[in-house]
């Protein structure tokens, strides 16, 4: 008989939502942000008032629960992976309204706790991504309904303020851990209330409340914030109007807590959007195309960066309610665009040379690619910090070659190049680069030579990741991965038809490789697939940039979006080189209008400088002209890394991409893996020390983060990854421990 054993991996104290401060900031300045509602579905869960909502960092899904419908009151659980909802034939709960539900991200479950069904609840529930459980705890709070609920990551704990419990309005505070329920004695409280918000701020590592109705009926606009020990008043120079009933969540890619509609008077409610970053509320996105609404359930989607809402109602007879989803999108600290820079000395004009963004020391890397005058194709190396482009002059260099591939290696801190067009045809050889001397490595096994590949690193997994090009027979549809010994061909199912000059970046908020475009035996291609470590996935997509091939590809850490720029598309009455710019989050394509660009081009190579927050471009050609224009020119694309006022403080930011290793076999890998993605989102670098692995030998840790006291730049990010391979049955519990810092 087989034995099964069970592990979860539960998530450290240390790295979730810590926050570091190298000293005091002088002042505040607030930035100005602004954002979009877009409606995403019109399709999924029947309308409702009062739903359950939190997002399943595991699942990487939203989760939804119940709700009041038109007629009766409903206990269906729904999932939404950002573009369609999925019902899941679950039972669980007793159908309710108006209950709270937070994610637990330390033990990854969903904890729903109250609400109302013929009578009001104080039960509670958990849900693990595929079942219901009741947790039967030794207290629990007095049963209530319109009371508020939120995660504090920083202390583990969920958080629960106020409601209503049939008779009066209550104004005690709750902790839940995941074992018992607590009620918190604190020095001071807000008043009592009911259909308030909570949200918990990662970045200050508060909990924060707004608004709310008191006893005697009057609706409220005050801010309270609480610490974990204490509650205490915020005064704001602005506040939205009073109000209850609203939906509220904190976003950190708008970098502030999120207040959404809500009811001034009940049968009126509004449609308006705040913003408040610990200092003051502003109001975003003022022109909403969407339905005022009052008990609307909302949260946030950290693998698209975007609020989600559904559902709510047009007044307080609850006629008629709404069965819509929203996102809350975009953020602009400053105009995007495009500006030149003019170094000197630079690169010579080329086309088709290999670049990457070296993280470990803040640079990006070009090498070669091939020139319209001198010797051709190059093998000169240069680095480029934002401010001027340097000459390297190592020792030995790889053959000069143009339409090779290079990214780098985050974990050990090189640069991988492959392949490429050169003066004895096209090569099959890896080198790496460390920032000092080029290395030839010498793996056994390699993948055949080929120029105009596509090649990313995948941060998640510790591998570079191929594929495609054009091979010694023809076009190729092969993908491989390369550790730093072996390249290993993968087999998937299915995959992109065979091409050359796609464009491959890695998306670590989603764990997957993106892929667009290229040219195949039919010609130009506008496809979007997605690569998730053993198997392709098309997306289908309604917008996309032109069919085309040789554009540019990176991911904006900042913004947490794929960006692609330039191309040859070739459409009738169109020279063929574009200088279009075009973001994807993950579902979507969408064109940006900057309002400069650089000049149409193919074939120019990009990197993202997540330490300043810049898409760098150099290089590329208009192959239209005659003879053709190569370009020597370097361009910059993005926000910017914003640095408010001050001294720079570093800030570190963890959510989890886990997953619950179930059941397995003893003496077997559990399939997936427990991540976790360090974004150092400051305005100052994050020393590393140490990340350690505590717990029994079943489990390992591999992580890319730099050590020993290197810096992780502001803006940048690595990954710490748990695998599971069990010994004896049992359930395991591990940690991981770190040593994190201002530099």
């Amino acid at each position: 008989m087989k034995q099964l054993v069970t592990a979860r991996i539960a998530a450290a104290a240390a790295l979730v939502a810590l926050v570091a401060a190298a000293a005091p900031t002088a002042s505040h300045a607030q930035t100005t942000v602004t954002a979009n509602w877009v409606q995403t579905s019109t399709q999924g869960p029947s309308p409702r008032v009062g739903p359950a909502m939190a997002y399943d960092l595991v699942d990487r899904k939203t989760v939804l629960f119940g709700g009041g419908g038109t007629s009766d009151t409903l206990g269906d659980t729904w999932q939404y992976d950002g573009t369609a909802w999925t019902q899941v034939p679950v039972s669980g709960p007793l159908g309710r309204t108006l209950a709270s539900m937070v994610y637990d991200s330390t033990r990854g479950v969903a904890v729903l706790f109250g609400g109302y069904n013929n009578g009001i609840r104080s039960d509670t529930w958990e849900w693990n991504g595929s079942v219901w459980n009741q947790r039967l705890t030794a207290h629990m709070p007095p049963a209530r309904l319109w009371t508020a609920m939120t995660y504090d990551s920083a202390r583990h704990i969920a958080v629960l303020f106020g409601g209503a419990p049939g008779s009066g309005l209550l104004n005690d505070t709750w902790q839940y851990d995941g074992n018992d329920w607590t009620q918190v004695t604190t020095a001071h409280s807000p008043p009592a209330r009911r259909g308030h918000g909570l949200a918990f701020d990662s970045a200050r590592g508060r909990v924060v409340l707004f608004g709310g109705q008191d006893p005697t009926g009057v609706n409220l606009n005050d801010t309270w914030e609480f610490d974990g020990t204490d509650w205490s008043q915020v005064t704001t120079a602005h506040s939205p109007t009073a109000r209850l009933w609203h939906s509220m969540a904190y976003d950190p890619s708008l970098g502030g807590t999120v207040v959404f509609a809500g009811a001034s008077d009940p049968n009126n409610p509004s449609n308006d959007t705040w913003l408040y970053d610990g200092a003051d509320w502003q109001q975003i996105a003022p022109n909403p195309n969407v339905n005022p609404r009052l008990q609307a359930a909302m949260s946030y989607d950290p693998n698209r960066a975007e609020i989600v809402v559904f559902g709510g109602a047009a007044n307080i007879q609850y006629t008629p309610q709404y069965g819509d989803t929203l996102a809350l999108r975009g953020v602009t600290t400053s105009p995007l665009g495009w500006a030149r820079a003019n170094p000197s000395p630079a690169p010579s004009a080329r086309v088709f040379a290999q670049m990457d963004y070296d993280s470990g020391r803040g640079v990006s890397v070009l090498f070669g690619g091939s020139s319209d005058s001198g010797p051709g194709n190059l093998h000169d190396t240069w680095q480029w910090d934002g401010a001027r482009w340097t000459q390297t002059a190592p020792a030995v260099s790889p053959p000069a070659v143009a339409g090779g591939t290079m990214a780098y290696d985050n974990s050990r801190r090189v640069s991988v190049l492959f392949g490429g067009s050169g003066s004895a045809g096209n090569s099959s050889s890896t080198w790496e680069w460390d920032g000092t001397n080029w290395t030839q490595r010498g793996p056994a096994t390699s993948p055949p030579a080929r120029v105009w590949a596509a090649m990313t690193y995948d941060s998640a997994r510790g591998r570079v990741v191929l594929f495609g090009g054009d091979g010694p027979s023809g076009l190729l549809a092969d993908t491989w991965t390369y550790d730093g010994t072996t390249w290993t061909q993968m087999s998937p199912a299915s995959a992109p038809s065979p091409r050359d000059g796609s464009a491959l970046a890695f998306d670590p908020s989603r764990g997957r490789a993106v892929l667009f475009g290229g040219h195949d035996s039919n010609g130009r291609l506008a496809d979007t697939w997605e690569w998730d470590g053993a198997h392709w996935m098309q997306i289908p997509t309604t917008t996309a940039p032109h069919a085309q091939f040789w554009e540019s590809i990176a991911f904006d850490t900042q913004r947490g979006k794929t960006v692609l720029f330039g191309g040859d598309h070739f459409q009738p009455n169109d020279l063929g080189e574009s200088n279009d710019t075009w973001e994807w989050d993950g579902a979507q394509w969408t064109h940006d209008f900057p309002a400069a660009a650089p000049p149409i081009r193919s074939g120019q190579s990009m990197a993202y400088d997540a330490t300043r927050g810049r898409m760098v471009v150099f290089g590329g050609w208009n192959a239209a002209t005659s003879p053709a224009t190569i370009y020597g020119d370097t361009w910059e694309f993005g926000n910017g890394i914003q640095t408010p006022p001050g001294t720079p403080s570093a800030t570190l930011n963890v959510f989890g991409l886990g997953t619950n290793f179930g059941s397995v076999n003893v003496g077997s890998t559990a399939n997936g893996v427990a991540a976790f993605m360090l974004s150092s989102t400051g305005s100052g670098p994050l020393a590393v020390n140490s990340i350690a692995l505590t717990g029994p030998s079943d489990f390992a840790l591999s992580t890319d983060c730099p050590m020993n006291g290197d810096p992780l730049p502001a803006g940048s990010y690595c990954m710490a990854i748990v695998s599971f391979t069990p010994t004896a049955a049992g359930t395991r519990t591990a940690g991981i421990a770190s040593c994190i810092r201002p530099r």
